[in-house]
């Protein structure tokens, strides 16, 4: 008899235990989910932020939003650095009129989790976008592929990677 209740009352302990666990686990797992939630609104926020400041030439605050090693890949062919992306703004030989997203921005996780979130994140979105290279207007419809990174003294996420073609019409 007390060997059936010393059996009993430890298998309730560690059926208790395990639950106890698999809550942690799941409170974790959905404080994680909230944190790549609230990191994917921050991204968002920097992309209006940045077309906004492609929009006005606004080569400050494009400097704070861009990694020094930015790239960005242009569908007619043309790659910049940020250097020549912010000095390209500032002379008037490329001038954003407009840049309207298209739809929603699928955000996709990248390499992996750092401190139990994500760091890196691509996005991709639909942008029309209306300008001028070196006098000649465009007006494109493009697909964009973005690589953002969060910078931890910071707490910023920055532009690493930007890549356009012309959208299918």
């Amino acid at each position: 008899m007390f060997r059936k209740s010393v059996v009993w009352i430890l298998s309730a302990f560690l059926l208790l235990s395990l639950h106890a666990a698999f809550a942690q686990k799941e409170e974790k797992g959905h404080e994680l989910q909230e944190i790549d939630l609230r990191r994917e609104d921050e991204i968002l926020n920097s992309i209006k932020e940045l077309d906004k400041a492609m929009v006005s030439s606004d080569t400050s605050t494009l400097n704070t939003l861009l990694s020094k090693e930015v790239h960005f890949k242009h569908s007619n062919g043309m790659v910049e650095s940020k250097t020549e992306l912010l000095n390209n703004l500032n002379s008037g030989y490329l001038r954003y009129l407009q840049i309207e997203q298209q739809g929603k921005s699928e955000i996709g996780k990248w390499k992996g989790k750092k401190g139990g979130y994500w760091k890196d994140h691509t996005v991709t979105r639909d942008l029309h976008v209306v300008g001028e290279l070196d006098g000649k207007p465009f007006d494109v419809v493009l697909t964009t592929k973005e690589h953002w990174v969060l910078v931890d003294d910071k707490n910023k996420w920055v532009l690493l990677e930007r890549q356009s073609v012309q959208a299918d019409k």
